[in-house]
Protein backbone atom coordinates (compact mmCIF):
# COMPACT_ATOMS: atom_id res chain seq x y z
CA UNK A 1 0.00 0.00 0.00
CA UNK A 2 1.34 3.39 -1.04
CA UNK A 3 2.08 5.75 1.78
CA UNK A 4 1.09 9.39 1.43
CA UNK A 5 3.71 12.01 2.26
CA UNK A 6 2.97 15.52 3.43
CA UNK A 7 4.07 18.20 0.90
CA UNK A 8 7.49 19.60 1.56
CA UNK A 9 7.42 23.30 2.37
CA UNK A 10 10.17 25.53 0.97
CA UNK A 11 12.81 26.68 3.37
CA UNK A 12 12.53 30.24 4.74
CA UNK A 13 15.53 31.25 2.60
CA UNK A 14 13.99 29.86 -0.59
CA UNK A 15 10.68 31.52 0.24
CA UNK A 16 12.41 34.87 0.80
CA UNK A 17 14.29 34.61 -2.50
CA UNK A 18 11.07 33.77 -4.31
CA UNK A 19 9.27 36.79 -2.86
CA UNK A 20 12.19 39.04 -3.82
CA UNK A 21 12.19 37.68 -7.38
CA UNK A 22 8.46 38.34 -7.77
CA UNK A 23 8.87 41.86 -6.35
CA UNK A 24 11.73 42.56 -8.75
CA UNK A 25 9.61 41.38 -11.67
CA UNK A 26 6.63 43.51 -10.66
CA UNK A 27 8.62 46.68 -9.99
CA UNK A 28 10.70 46.12 -13.10
CA UNK A 29 7.56 46.26 -15.22
CA UNK A 30 6.24 49.43 -13.59
CA UNK A 31 7.72 52.65 -15.09
CA UNK A 32 9.90 54.56 -12.66
CA UNK A 33 8.50 57.80 -11.29
CA UNK A 34 11.29 59.81 -12.90
CA UNK A 35 10.94 58.21 -16.32
CA UNK A 36 8.82 61.10 -17.60
CA UNK A 37 10.74 63.76 -15.68
CA UNK A 38 13.21 64.39 -18.49
CA UNK A 39 13.27 67.85 -20.07
CA UNK A 40 13.92 67.92 -23.82
CA UNK A 41 13.51 70.56 -26.51
CA UNK A 42 14.30 71.47 -30.11
CA UNK A 43 14.46 74.82 -31.86
CA UNK A 44 14.80 76.54 -35.22
CA UNK A 45 16.64 79.75 -36.12
CA UNK A 46 15.58 81.67 -39.22
CA UNK A 47 17.21 84.73 -40.77
CA UNK A 48 14.35 87.11 -41.60
CA UNK A 49 16.13 90.32 -42.66
CA UNK A 50 19.54 91.71 -43.51
CA UNK A 51 20.88 95.25 -43.69
CA UNK A 52 24.22 97.02 -43.57
CA UNK A 53 26.07 95.65 -40.57
CA UNK A 54 23.21 93.66 -39.07
CA UNK A 55 21.10 90.56 -39.55
CA UNK A 56 17.75 89.74 -37.92
CA UNK A 57 16.97 86.24 -36.69
CA UNK A 58 13.82 84.70 -35.23
CA UNK A 59 13.72 81.66 -32.95
CA UNK A 60 11.01 79.06 -32.44
CA UNK A 61 11.21 76.76 -29.41
CA UNK A 62 9.50 73.36 -29.22
CA UNK A 63 9.05 71.56 -25.90
CA UNK A 64 9.43 67.85 -26.74
CA UNK A 65 9.12 66.67 -23.11
CA UNK A 66 6.48 64.23 -21.94
CA UNK A 67 5.35 66.20 -18.90
CA UNK A 68 7.68 69.06 -17.94
CA UNK A 69 7.13 72.74 -18.84
CA UNK A 70 9.81 75.26 -19.85
CA UNK A 71 10.40 78.63 -18.18
CA UNK A 72 13.96 79.39 -19.33
CA UNK A 73 15.44 79.18 -22.83
CA UNK A 74 19.15 80.00 -22.93
CA UNK A 75 20.23 80.38 -26.54
CA UNK A 76 23.86 79.80 -27.60
CA UNK A 77 24.84 78.77 -24.08
CA UNK A 78 25.73 75.79 -21.93
CA UNK A 79 27.18 76.07 -18.41
CA UNK A 80 30.44 78.02 -18.62
CA UNK A 81 30.32 78.55 -22.38
CA UNK A 82 28.73 81.30 -24.51
CA UNK A 83 28.80 80.70 -28.26
CA UNK A 84 27.74 83.84 -30.17
CA UNK A 85 30.65 85.61 -31.88
CA UNK A 86 29.46 89.15 -31.04
CA UNK A 87 27.17 90.85 -28.58
CA UNK A 88 23.59 90.97 -30.00
CA UNK A 89 22.53 94.47 -31.04
CA UNK A 90 18.93 93.97 -29.89
CA UNK A 91 16.96 91.09 -28.37
CA UNK A 92 13.22 90.33 -28.47
CA UNK A 93 11.01 87.92 -26.53
CA UNK A 94 7.42 86.65 -26.81
CA UNK A 95 4.72 88.20 -24.64
CA UNK A 96 5.26 87.18 -21.03
CA UNK A 97 8.97 86.51 -21.51
CA UNK A 98 12.08 88.65 -21.01
CA UNK A 99 15.25 88.64 -23.11
CA UNK A 100 18.73 89.50 -21.86
CA UNK A 101 22.00 89.45 -23.81
CA UNK A 102 24.73 87.89 -21.71
CA UNK A 103 28.52 88.37 -21.89
CA UNK A 104 30.56 85.26 -21.19
CA UNK A 105 33.73 87.07 -20.16
CA UNK A 106 37.35 86.76 -21.27
CA UNK A 107 38.00 84.09 -23.92
CA UNK A 108 34.29 83.49 -24.12
CA UNK A 109 31.44 84.58 -26.37
CA UNK A 110 27.89 85.88 -25.93
CA UNK A 111 24.47 84.35 -25.41
CA UNK A 112 20.81 85.27 -24.84
CA UNK A 113 18.73 84.24 -21.84
CA UNK A 114 14.95 84.16 -22.30
CA UNK A 115 12.94 83.88 -19.06
CA UNK A 116 9.23 83.51 -18.41
CA UNK A 117 8.06 86.56 -16.44
CA UNK A 118 4.25 86.27 -16.52
CA UNK A 119 1.71 83.87 -17.90
CA UNK A 120 1.89 80.16 -18.59
CA UNK A 121 5.12 78.18 -19.06
CA UNK A 122 5.70 76.43 -22.38
CA UNK A 123 3.89 73.15 -21.83
CA UNK A 124 5.12 69.73 -22.90
CA UNK A 125 4.39 69.12 -26.57
CA UNK A 126 3.91 72.83 -27.33
CA UNK A 127 5.87 75.31 -29.42
CA UNK A 128 6.45 79.04 -29.09
CA UNK A 129 7.74 81.64 -31.55
CA UNK A 130 8.58 85.31 -31.00
CA UNK A 131 12.12 84.89 -29.67
CA UNK A 132 14.60 86.88 -31.73
CA UNK A 133 17.59 89.17 -32.03
CA UNK A 134 19.61 91.33 -34.39
CA UNK A 135 23.35 90.86 -34.67
CA UNK A 136 26.41 91.60 -36.74
CA UNK A 137 26.91 87.83 -37.06
CA UNK A 138 26.06 86.34 -40.44
CA UNK A 139 23.93 83.34 -41.30
CA UNK A 140 27.13 81.45 -42.14
CA UNK A 141 28.50 82.23 -38.67
CA UNK A 142 25.34 80.86 -37.07
CA UNK A 143 25.66 77.64 -39.07
CA UNK A 144 29.29 77.11 -38.08
CA UNK A 145 31.02 76.15 -34.85
CA UNK A 146 31.57 78.91 -32.31
CA UNK A 147 34.80 80.84 -32.78
CA UNK A 148 35.41 80.34 -29.04
CA UNK A 149 34.69 76.61 -28.75
CA UNK A 150 34.56 73.56 -31.04
CA UNK A 151 30.78 73.52 -30.54
CA UNK A 152 27.94 74.58 -32.88
CA UNK A 153 27.12 78.24 -32.30
CA UNK A 154 23.41 77.55 -31.76
CA UNK A 155 23.92 74.99 -28.97
CA UNK A 156 21.38 75.79 -26.24
CA UNK A 157 19.61 74.57 -23.11
CA UNK A 158 16.22 74.97 -21.39
CA UNK A 159 15.05 74.73 -17.78
CA UNK A 160 11.84 74.31 -15.83
CA UNK A 161 12.34 77.44 -13.71
CA UNK A 162 13.34 81.07 -14.47
CA UNK A 163 17.02 81.88 -14.12
CA UNK A 164 17.96 78.33 -15.00
CA UNK A 165 16.80 76.74 -11.78
CA UNK A 166 14.84 73.51 -11.50
CA UNK A 167 15.32 70.67 -13.98
CA UNK A 168 17.65 71.44 -16.88
CA UNK A 169 17.76 69.74 -20.25
CA UNK A 170 20.76 68.31 -21.99
CA UNK A 171 22.20 70.67 -24.58
CA UNK A 172 20.63 70.66 -28.05
CA UNK A 173 21.56 72.37 -31.32
CA UNK A 174 18.97 74.83 -32.66
CA UNK A 175 18.54 74.08 -36.36
CA UNK A 176 19.44 76.94 -38.71
CA UNK A 177 16.92 77.09 -41.56
CA UNK A 178 16.88 79.29 -44.67
CA UNK A 179 14.75 82.40 -44.89
CA UNK A 180 11.28 81.45 -46.25
CA UNK A 181 11.74 83.83 -49.19
CA UNK A 182 15.02 82.13 -50.05
CA UNK A 183 13.32 78.75 -50.03
CA UNK A 184 10.71 80.11 -52.43
CA UNK A 185 13.43 81.38 -54.77
CA UNK A 186 15.15 78.02 -54.74
CA UNK A 187 11.89 76.21 -55.55
CA UNK A 188 11.04 78.69 -58.31
CA UNK A 189 14.52 78.41 -59.77
CA UNK A 190 14.33 74.64 -59.72
CA UNK A 191 10.96 74.72 -61.48
CA UNK A 192 12.31 77.01 -64.23
CA UNK A 193 15.33 74.76 -64.69
CA UNK A 194 13.12 71.68 -64.98
CA UNK A 195 10.92 73.36 -67.61
CA UNK A 196 13.99 74.48 -69.57
CA UNK A 197 15.42 70.95 -69.56
CA UNK A 198 12.06 69.50 -70.63
CA UNK A 199 11.76 71.89 -73.60
CA UNK A 200 15.36 71.26 -74.54
CA UNK A 201 14.78 67.50 -74.72
CA UNK A 202 11.61 68.02 -76.77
Amino acid sequence: MLQKHAPTLPSPRALCLGVMAIAALIFGLVPKAGATSILTATGTLTETATSAGSNTFTLTLQNTSVSLAIETFWFAWTPGQDYLATDPLTVQAPTGWSATAEVGGASNGYSIQFNLTTGTPLAAGSGLSGFGFTTADSLATMKANSIYFATPTTTSQVSTLPGFGGTSSSSFVVAVVPEPASVGLVIAGSAVLCLWNKRRRA
